[in-house]
């Protein structure tokens, strides 16, 4: 799944950015690949939004436990501080004028994984980029 929504990902000319991918969960996950797909998607798509030129996105998945760990880490610009605790909230939204984004893309990803009785956290420092960690359970209880 993670490797289609990588292949999905919008090209752009001006940026050269790496991906680099690091599988290390051999399992399956019980979920609703659609709404998955979509998380993906969203979480890659700000990674590389958020690279200006050249840049590296890494995507790692590792056993957790009960869980499964799903990181998405950029090198892009980073969140600021006071940004920070409202990501996740609709309708926010800071990107520039010319950028696509409604405000409901982080909102959306945290409700389906939520949905998915899984959790999202992030990591982030301006100008240091951010990692973005989806834990989902091996098995729906």
């Amino acid at each position: 799944m993670l490797d289609s929504a990588l292949s999905l990902l919008p090209e752009k000319q001006d940026k050269k950015v790496a991906i680099h991918r690091d599988y290390r969960f051999p399992g399956k996950v019980v979920c609703n690949l659609g709404q998955l797909n979509q998380v993906f998607m969203n979480l890659l798509t700000n990674a590389l939004q958020s690279i200006d030129g050249a840049g590296v996105i890494r995507v790692r998945t590792e056993p957790d436990g009960d869980e499964i760990l799903i990181t998405i880490k950029d090198s892009g610009q980073g969140i600021p501080p006071e940004v920070l605790p409202h990501i996740f909230e609709p309708f926010y939204s800071k990107k520039v004028m010319g950028r696509s984004g409604t405000g409901l893309g982080l909102a959306i990803v945290k409700r389906i994984v939520e949905a998915h009785n899984g959790t999202i956290d992030v990591d982030s420092r301006p100008g240091h980029g951010s990692t973005f960690s989806v834990f989902l359970p091996l098995s729906l209880s």
